[in-house]
């Protein structure tokens, strides 16, 4: 590794980021950062408030137009992560919505780092080429490009793993010996930390410190068992379990704790805890939903129909498996190996070609936009630490217990999953250094060509945006209102709190926007809908409706005016 690598790195995600509309992202969440940043700098405030101009007629906010705004007191939040906005706000003051991705891109460096080093700890011989798979040919660069936490959170999460694997290390040395630092005490502090951090921008930090820690605690307790020739009692080993266990649970308090006491004192509530406690009460939920939406974000290529989608995922993850496992060492000429290589990499060329020839979209599916971690799933050579690859893939399943449903689809590469794709995709780094070069180079070249269509995807998107915003701010009506959830989210960085926009989902948001349309002298309202829509506000007759792109979905705007038919 070379200090110049992270520049380069650096320095192309910054060409990509100009080459995008900054009021664009990836997804609505990014939107209401957006909104709410605006907002801040507006009030010179470090308080998150967006605000709602019908506050008074609809106190409970059902139709305020950020859908998943929450009241805490007197304020109304759109956000689910106060770290993030809170360091993002001077740099967004001081430069904008560009400015402000300062922080994905530390934090896209930073997960790369991680997975360099933890390819060095599993016996790497090139650290810089497993950086520069982790950088742009893996998730890590389209999330990169976008104000979500999800680059910091993933390498929080990635630099809490190779502290693990230190831990283990320094037990395996020998070094465990009544707390001393060798006995990978402070190690286990660190990963604690560094999960702990994690979690106050990512809920799945939870899910993974502790599958991660659990197994790591387990593997220390047997290299002991297995050096002392079983000699310790088990009270011993208990004692030595619960101790390493205390001292990783108490890193990762502490930034937990600090979190807590920054959102009571920035909102007068906690967030995050809150946040985890929901997400942790819905676990079970919807069984065969959740089985679908973790099928597509495992291997789905995001084909709408959930059996081709999973068929054509299952079907790139089978023929990279042939290409890798075909050949296990460098230099490897047999003429059927040489065969079988060619063809799985030549089936996951076509297939790959096909899906990208349907247009620019989102990849869901955690192998099929990451192939370097379907290498490291399913090629069996793994010299060290086999416990990383096991735990990784076992933690999926448990991932989507408590992942939201209904947003499988747009998102890139699973998202709540992302931190087994590196702590995986490293793992590939690695196998592939013994594989023949027809391998290695063929699947480098297939994970640098999706990533690069995640790129563009990720680019168009924001152009798409930005256009939606335009339309939705120029149309010309008293109150604005959205009967699909996300638009205005979706075009949070031209949100304005004096906007008229009301979004209505369901029965009792209605409800709310008819009372309040009628509460005022409005001789005009506009509603953005489906085509197959029968809404229409009391008392106003339809005089106009225009069709609408949103992204893929066809919506259209229709103009009412005061009066019946």
């Amino acid at each position: 590794m070379r200090w110049f690598d992270v520049l380069g790195f650096v320095a192309l995600l910054v060409v990509l980021i100009m080459l995008a509309d900054p009021r664009g992202s990836l997804g609505t969440d990014t939107g209401g950062k957006l909104a709410t940043l605006d907002a801040m700098q507006r009030q010179e405030s470090w308080r998150p408030d967006v605000g709602y101009w019908a506050a008074a007629m609809d106190p409970d906010g059902l139709a305020h137009p950020l859908y998943y705004t929450q009241r805490f007191d007197d304020a109304w939040i759109n956000v689910t992560t106060l770290p993030m906005l809170l360091a993002a706000r001077p740099l967004h003051e001081a430069g904008g919505d560009r400015l402000a991705l300062v922080l994905p891109i530390v934090g896209g460096a930073l997960a790369a780092l991680a997975a360099a080093a933890l390819a060095r700890r599993l016996g790497a011989r090139s650290t810089r080429r497993a950086f520069w798979l982790a950088a742009v040919a893996s998730p890590v660069i389209v999330y990169s490009l976008d104000l979500w936490e999800h680059t910091l959170g993933l390498a929080a999460m990635a630099w809490g793993v190779v502290a693990l694997v230190d831990a283990v290390h320094a037990v395996e040395a020998g070094h465990a010996t009544r707390g001393t630092v060798g006995s990978g005490l402070h190690k286990l502090a660190m990963a604690g930390a560094s999960f702990g951090l994690a979690a106050t921008l990512r809920t799945e930090a939870f899910l993974y410190g502790a599958a991660f820690g659990f197994v790591a605690l387990i593997v220390m307790a047997r290299t002991e068992r297995v050096a002392s020739g079983r000699s310790a009692s088990a009270l011993t080993v208990a004692w030595r379990f619960l101790r390493r266990g205390l001292v990783a649970s108490g890193g990762a308090l502490v930034p937990l704790a600090t979190n807590e006491i920054v959102e009571r004192a920035v909102l007068g509530n906690a967030l995050r805890s809150t946040r985890a406690s929901a997400v942790a009460g819905t676990a079970g939920d919807s069984v065969g939903v959740r089985l679908e939406e973790g099928l597509r974000t495992a291997i789905g290529a995001n084909y709408a129909d959930v059996a081709v989608d999973v068929l054509v995922g299952g079907v790139l993850v089978a023929a990279v498996t042939v290409a890798v496992r075909s050949v296990a060492r460098r230099g490897d000429g047999r003429p059927a190996a040489r065969r079988h290589a060619l063809e799985g990499l030549g089936a996951a060329f076509v297939v790959y070609g096909v899906r990208m020839r349907t247009g620019l979209s989102f990849v869901s599916g955690l192998l099929p936009a990451n192939p370097m971690a379907m290498v490291g799933t399913t090629s069996g050579r793994l010299p060290h630490h086999r416990w990383l690859r096991w735990t990784a893939i076992g933690v999926v399943p448990a991932a989507w217990t408590v992942q939201y449903v209904g947003g499988a689809a747009p998102q890139w590469g699973g998202r709540y999953v992302l931190t087994s794709g590196l702590v995986l995709g490293a793992i590939g780094a690695v196998v592939l250094e013994d594989a023949m070069r027809l391998v290695r180079v063929g699947i480098a070249t297939l994970a640098v060509g999706v990533s690069g269509y995640g790129v563009a995807h990720a680019i168009d998107r924001t152009h798409d945006a930005a256009a939606i915003a335009d339309r939705v701010v120029a149309v010309d009506a008293d109150i604005v209102v959205s009967r699909v959830g996300h638009v205005f989210r979706e075009i949070g960085a031209d949100y304005e709190p004096e906007r008229r926009w009301l979004t209505a989902v369901d029965g009792p948001a209605i409800d709310v926007t008819q009372t309040v349309i009628d509460s005022e002298a409005n001789d005009t309202v506009a509603v953005i809908t489906y085509p197959d829509d029968t809404y229409a506000p009391g008392g106003y007759r339809l005089v106009e409706s225009d069709p609408m792109q949103f992204f893929s979905e066809a919506l259209e705007i229709r103009f009412y005016e005061r009066g019946t038919l």
